[in-house]
């Protein structure tokens, strides 16, 4: 059975997305809902995904992926690539929880000022007092090794469309294996003395 809606991009709409999802500076939904057009469309590089197998990928539901696709046919690239964020978020009960704690780094728009940008201003008092924001340390080396690791694997690994999940796996466990095989190991090369120096700030007077 054909799908419903089909996903047909221009050359310059493929370029964009690909552009987007090269260099990753963006917001995390503009990020996924780029990588899932180019899934969702069929191309040189091979023929477009299974809408479960998009899903699957990026760890989003394929509701999702059909609502991403009605949306690019219904009201065009930049619809689907930034969906207007709605006036008002759904209440949910969290079971009960009167708060809700949330936990996340310090990027400069993780904050509560930012409801205020993207709702109503009751809407964003409403949100602001249930939540309790907890931020991840600004110098934890866990964050920074995890995330040196993620951009090897796009460096080495994922520097091409890959067509199929299968694929996809198999291509991921076999970087993952000869990383472990050659223990592979961050370097740090920022000493005790060059901390002292440059944050001096933070170290007490003696």
């Amino acid at each position: 059975m054909a799908p419903r809606y089909k996903v047909t991009l221009t050359e310059e709409e493929r370029s964009e997305l690909e552009t987007i999802t090269r260099h990753g500076k963006t917001t995390a939904p503009k990020f996924i809902h780029a990588r899932a057009l180019l899934l969702c469309a069929a191309g040189e590089h091979g023929p477009a995904w299974k809408v479960a197998d998009i899903a699957e990928a990026l760890g989003i539901t394929p509701r999702t992926i059909e609502h991403l696709k009605q949306r690019f046919v219904e009201e065009g690239f930049e619809s689907a690539l930034v969906r207007k964020p709605s006036s008002r978020i759904p209440e949910v009960t969290f079971n009960g929880a009167e708060k809700v704690r949330l936990v996340m780094d310090n990027l400069n728009t993780h904050n509560l000022a930012s409801l205020y940008e993207a709702f109503e201003p009751e809407e964003a008092r409403r949100l602001a007092r249930r939540l309790e924001i907890h931020h991840t340390p600004k110098h934890g080396s866990w964050l920074n090794i995890a995330e040196i690791e993620l951009s090897a694997l796009k460096i080495q690994c994922l520097d091409r469309r890959i067509p199929e999940i299968g694929k996809l796996r198999s291509e991921v466990a076999a970087w993952e294996a000869d990383r472990n095989n050659r223990i592979a190991a961050v370097d740090w090369q920022f000493s005790t003395a060059d901390a002292r120096i440059k944050l001096e700030r933070l170290y007490p007077k003696l």
